[in-house]
């Protein structure tokens, strides 16, 4: 068989979002949505009093704005601002920063499977981790 030229060529396949309806809330991604079901096991455990899918906008100066994924409220933690995410863009680190500046008395959490351990998306994870205030590991 002749060669076409590609071989050597990798293949990057799109693992777009797929929306998931569950709890009255249409989530994103199966992620938001993961996230969204180890909130409802701390909520039905007493550790959360409530939490709310894309509850509220922040906004910065003229027309940007950012609505976190998850607004968690309970007594002992007061208000939170969780943000899911799989990877990381610079987009992300930007909204972070601008959170930590207009409002930093905000509790802004990164929700994420897992800590990178390398290339770029560490060091994303390791910018952001100088705007937000922690850092939560879900499955």
């Amino acid at each position: 068989m002749p060669k076409m030229g590609f071989e050597k060529t990798r293949l990057i396949r799109e693992c777009g979002n797929h929306p998931v309806t569950a709890f009255g809330c249409e989530f994103k991604s199966e992620a938001e949505y993961r996230y969204a079901c180890h909130l409802e096991k701390q909520r039905e455990a007493g550790e959360i009093d409530e939490w709310k899918y894309e509850h509220f906008r922040f906004e910065f100066g003229d027309y940007t704005t950012y609505t976190p994924d998850f607004k968690v409220i309970g007594r002992r933690i007061g208000t939170q601002y969780h943000e899911v995410k799989v990877s990381l863009t610079q987009h992300d680190v930007k909204r972070f920063r601008l959170m930590s500046e207009y409002y930093p008395n905000e509790y802004l959490v990164l929700a994420i499977p897992r800590a990178p351990k390398r290339g770029n998306q560490k060091r994303l994870f390791d910018n952001c981790k100088n705007y937000i205030k922690e850092v939560v590991y879900f499955k």
